[in-house]
Formats: structure tokens, sequence, C-alpha cells
């Protein structure tokens, strides 16, 4: 007979149906119960590479707990018949289902161990383990996602995002590396989180841009709705809240924030096709050029001598993008495929 390892979780948080209750209860009584519950420790241990789990259990109150509830569960209905002289009986009955308890305690500590998830502020949390989803582009790319709970995400060139198949019950949690523009669908009992670099946007239902290619510098931009935006380094926990038309850059550095211009031609426009720039040094148009375009440019600039460049680019090739540019910048261009050179004229 196989334990369903999911019932056990509803146990610890206390919301079995009787129909559950029976099944775990049975399941318990079960001849192979210890063999079972040794081979899914067993997976759960080469999975972890052969940790050892005894030092937490031997300080964990979750294993008390767990103990407990399995204990009161088989005693309620297996003791009902029994008259209360019956205390050695009893006895035997709870010292069987400590026993048990003991060695399904330690599965979910394995699974707890291998799987935990959890911040440094916060108390650990038994998780289970989930499918995560990871979506990702490379330089040139871009990518809109739909999840199931009606939220949109829209992924810029070269960056990912990870999260669960199936969100939980308390809140939605996006880990994000690069860029992207979130449409979160309104949900007030799940706060929609994204966690990127050392910083977590909370949000209920909003739009919003977070811009962590430079993990020193991680901006977020918020169209609509209300966001909260906080960070927790050694211990030390700071939040601000923005309303639309706010944007604040994240200092890792110095572990600060710091309100920032909002400019929807920069922070947003790149999830309609349009590259935007604005007094940008070279040098930081051409990085942006390469991710865009999904190239790599050779040039004999010295950016010292080269002027900022200010352009808008509506879903253009890049060779219309360079036709433009080279008449204000004044160089020449040849393209190799996904090899670009750029020759500047001396005057």
């Amino acid at each position: 007979m196989q334990m369903n390892e999911t019932i056990l979780k509803k146990i610890l948080e206390g919301n079995c149906t009787e129909t559950e209750k029976k099944e775990i209860l049975a399941w318990i009584k079960a001849e192979d119960a210890e063999q079972s519950l040794q081979k899914i420790f067993d997976k759960y241990w080469q999975k972890n590479g052969g940790r050892d789990f005894s030092a937490e259990l031997e300080s964990a109150s979750l294993w008390e707990k767990l103990k407990d509830e399995i204990a009161q569960m088989y005693v309620e209905q297996s003791m009902s018949n029994f008259s209360l002289k019956e205390d050695k009986k009893r006895k035997v009955i709870q010292l069987r289902v400590f026993k048990y308890a003991a060695s399904i305690a330690v599965i979910f500590f394995a699974a707890f161990f291998l799987f935990k998830n959890f911040k440094e502020d916060q108390p650990p949390k038994l998780v289970l383990a989930t499918t995560t989803i990871t979506k990702s582009t490379k330089q040139g790319q871009k990518l809109t996602i739909k999840l199931k709970d009606g939220s949109t995400i829209v992924l810029n060139s070269n960056s990912s995002v990870s999260y669960p198949e199936t969100f939980d019950k308390e809140r939605r949690m996006i880990e994000l590396k690069g860029e992207a523009f979130f449409e979160v669908a309104e949900d007030h009992l799940r706060p929609f989180s994204v966690q990127a670099g050392h910083t977590t946007t909370t949000a209920l239902g909003t739009s919003f841009d977070i811009n962590s290619y430079d993990p020193d510098n991680i901006k977020i931009s918020l169209a609509t709705g209300k966001v909260k935006v906080s960070t927790n380094v050694k211990g030390t926990a700071k939040d601000q809240t923005l309303k639309p038309g706010d944007a604040i850059t994240y200092l890792s550095k110095s572990q600060q924030f710091k309100m920032t211009e909002f400019d929807y031609k920069k922070d947003f426009l790149w999830k309609e096709g349009i590259l935007y720039f604005e007094d940008a040094p070279f040098n930081e148009v051409i990085k942006r050029l390469e991710m865009w375009y999904g190239v790599e440019f050779e040039t004999n600039a010295n950016d010292s001598s080269i002027k900022s460049y200010t352009g808008k680019f509506d879903n253009e090739t890049l060779e219309n993008a360079l036709k433009s540019m080279s008449y204000s910048l004044d160089f020449d261009y040849s393209i190799n495929k996904k090899n670009i050179k750029i020759v500047f004229n001396k005057n």
C-alpha cells in the first residue's frame, strides 16, 4: 500500500478530511508501511547527496507536531470502543503510532531540507517538491508568457523567469534575471511577488517593469496599481511603496533605495518592439544593440571621442538602424552575419 505524501502535508496543516484520515490510519497499520517509508526516504536521501538530517530532527518541533497529530487521529478512532480500564492496550497502540510518526517525520524533513524555500528573515517552511518552470530568452529574442492565474509576463532579451507550475494558496512567487514587464491578475488572497537580486517587488493587481541586468542597480518602474519593493540584506530589512509613475533603483553596494526619474519611453517601450535612446553614451548604445538584435560589434571608437546618441527605432531591422545612426555619428559599417564592424571617419 502506497501513501500519498500530499496527505501527510495536510496533516501538518490541520486540514485533512475524514476520508484522508482513514486512509493514513489504514496505511500506518499496513505491514509494508515501514518499507514504503524507507523507500521514500532513500529517494530524498540520494537526491540530496546522502546528507544526514539527524541533527535537525533532534531539535525540531515539527516532529512533535506530526507525531501528535497522527497519534490523536489514531487514538480517537481506535480507542472509541475501549473502556478506560484498558490503559495497557491504549499505550501499546500509542507507542506503535509514535514509532511510525517518527519515520514519517524523517521523510518530511528530508523533503524540507531538499526543497526549502525561505528568506533570511522568515522561519523555515515545510514544502514538498514542486515542478518549477523556467522560461528564458537569448539576445535578440523576446517572449510573452501567460500564467495560469491570468497574469502576463513580457520577457526582454537575455532574460529568464522561474515560477512553480501551480501557485500555492498563500502567494504567487516569480524569480527574475534580466528584465521583464508584468501585468498582474488581481488576487487579494495571494500577493504576486517578483524576486530579482536582493529585491522583492510585491503586488496584488498591477503592471510594472523590473530591470535587473545590472545586479548592482536594479530598477523597478510602476505603470499602474501599487507595489511594495523590499530588500533584506544581512538581516537589515527595508521597503518602499510605489504609486503609478514612480520608479526606484536599489543600489546593492550601498544597500540603499534611490527614487529615480520615471520615463515611459525608456522603461516600457521595449515591450512594444521600440528601441529608444536619449543622450545615451555610445558604449551603452552598442550594448543595447547587441542584446536587441543578437549580434556582436567591433569598432575603432574611442569612447571619450564619441558624442552621445538620441534616436528611436520602431521594429526596425538592424541595417536600417545602423544606416540612420551612421548619418548622425559619421561612421561606416559592414554586416557579416552576426558580426558587425563600425569604423568612424576621422576628420
